[in-house]
Formats: structure tokens, sequence, C-alpha cells
């Protein structure tokens, strides 16, 4: 049990960096350009929550799965995800494939708009930003010259992997990821300073009988499987994850002596609600793959909702505002 436990933390250490927060190199990049646009007189922009994941996305494509082949700038995006695969050329055709990214993979519902780069080796915050300076189109993005001079920024997002950096800018307003910087001036200024707790993410372990079942099961939602142990052939502990959403499931066998008011047979009652984007469209393409335990139907606290059964009796309701 201590090396899923173990597992378990590195992931969420993971999935924090992945997606949701930055590495000390994206922390110095976004201060570098924070300074930078400064000394232009302009102010500094938040960083965004769904913006930081589009550019952990795409940062990993780009290393990963190179999509940046000639006639494709790196702008472009493979076909091995969960989104609009697009060869984005230098006259802009697939501009739209940019705009969206951001509505693709998260709830920000603003345009997109990238800068990005890349190396023959691992590339630092101070040669991205270099990179960009010496970019005049880049560059305008950067400091809201040129086209961008009426645009104001109110969301970025970092990305910087190996050989590549990405940095998206929005003028839609999004959830905050806050630096250690400004964490440590809220505390600096505070007159009676105290350890701020702040819930980043949750990520439901749930305990099944029949994990092959179960990674099935969720991959019709559209789930993929990120990491399992200990091997594929017979796994006992799988993280799956769509989306910003995860949920890691274990056996019970794998268990052994540890935490046994798990395995009492009845076990706990549990429904996960999941709020989402394009439910309509979701229940269309599920409906006839699941167990539709309620129906899709609008409450009168104003959300769309429908719940199934999934194949270990667990509730999944799944929930979108449409006021």
């Amino acid at each position: 049990m201590k090396q899923y436990l173990l597992l378990a933390i590195l992931f969420v250490t993971t999935i924090t960096t992945y997606s949701q927060s930055l590495t000390k190199e994206e922390k110095k990049l976004y201060n570098l350009i924070m300074k930078y646009r400064a000394e232009k007189g302009l102010p500094s922009i938040p960083i965004s929550l769904s913006l930081t994941i589009v550019a952990h996305t795409h940062v990993r494509d780009l290393q990963q799965n190179n999509p940046n082949q000639k006639p494709c700038n790196m702008h472009s995006w493979s076909a091995n995800g969960k989104w609009t695969p697009c060869c984005y050329t230098p006259d802009h055709a697939q501009a739209q494939c940019m705009w969206d990214k951001p509505k693709e993979l998260t709830s920000y519902q603003g345009a997109g708009y990238e800068v990005s780069c890349g190396g023959s080796n691992d590339i630092t915050a101070e040669e991205a930003l270099k990179s960009w300076k010496e970019s005049p189109g880049h560059n305008a993005i950067i400091i809201n010259q040129d086209v961008w001079k009426s645009s104001t920024w109110n969301a970025i997002g970092i990305g910087l992997y190996k050989k590549y950096s990405v940095v998206w800018f929005g003028e839609e307003k999004d959830q905050e990821i806050e630096t250690d910087e400004a964490i440590q001036q809220v505390e600096k200024e505070n007159t009676e300073p105290t350890q701020q707790i702040r819930m980043r993410i949750t990520i439901p372990k749930i305990f099944v009988k029949n994990i092959k079942e179960t990674i099935a099961f969720y991959k019709n939602l559209g789930f993929k499987t990120d990491t399992m142990e200990p091997n594929e052939k017979n796994p006992s502990f799988v993280l799956m994850t769509c989306g910003s959403s995860a949920f890691m499931f274990q056996t019970f066998s794998s268990l052994g002596n540890d935490l046994p008011q798990i395995k009492r047979q009845n076990g706990a009652s549990l429904l996960l609600y999941i709020d989402m984007k394009g439910i309509r469209l979701f229940y269309e393409k599920i409906k006839n793959k699941v167990k539709i335990l309620k129906g899709l139907e609008k409450t009168s606290y104003g959300t769309a909702e429908f719940s199934i059964v999934d194949n270990n009796n667990y509730i999944l309701t799944f929930a979108e505002s449409e006021e």
C-alpha cells in the first residue's frame, strides 16, 4: 500500500505542476516578462489557471510529438491528443485552431494567443524571452504594440518544457494562480501573518474490484490512461484524466493489510459531481454507452444535469450552469 500512497503523492505533485502551477524556470520566465512589461509602463498580467493548462499541454505536445514539421510551425498541434490537430502555416490560415484551444481544453471562453519558441537543447527563461524580443511579431504581443495595442491582457499561461517554451495570452479574466512571490508579499503586508492554505485540486481515489473494466468504462467517457502500475497487463493502480479532471483507481486486493476500513463489504456512499461545459453534446455522445440513472434535465437552481452509474455502482453526476 505504501508504494501506491507514494505514487498518489507523486501524481498530485505532477498534475499540479503539469496543469495548475509553474515550475521554477516558468516562474522565472513569468517574472522576466512582467519586468519587461513594467519597463514599457504596462501592468502585470494575472497567471491564468486555464491558459497554464493549455500552455503545459502544448509545450509537451511539441516536445513529444513534433507537430512543427515544415511547413507547420510551432503553433501546430499533433493528432496525438484529445484536441483538434492542425498544421499552422505562416499564412495564418489555421488561426482559429490557436484561438479555440483554451475552449477545447478548459472552461476558458475567450480566445487564446500564443508566442512560442524552441531550440536544439533545453531552453531557459532568458533564452525564450530574448528570442521573442528579437521577433517583431512576438514582441508586439508581449508588450501590446501594433495590432495588439488596443488589447488588454487579463490572463497569461506559461509553459516551458525541455526544448520548447510557449506563452498564452487572453483578454478574458480567469481563475488565477498565485506565484510564491505574491503569497510572500501578502504575508509580509499582513500585520498578523498566518500560514495560508489553498486547496488547488481534488483527485478522488476510488477502490474497485475490476480495474480493467473500470478503465474501459471511463475511456467511453473520454478519459485517457496517464499512469498504470505495476504494468499494463495486470494493473492494480491507474490514473485517468480528461481535461483538468482526474481519477485514481486502485484494486481492493492491492491494499494488503492497510486501511482495513476500505475493505468493508458495505462500502460508503459516494457521488462524484463533475462541473463541465458542452453537457448536451456530451450527453448525446455517451447516452447509449452507459447506464443512465437520471436523464438530462434543467434543475430549479439553473443547471443542466444528468447522472449515470459506472461499472462499480458509483454515481457520477455531470452538470453545467445554463443561467
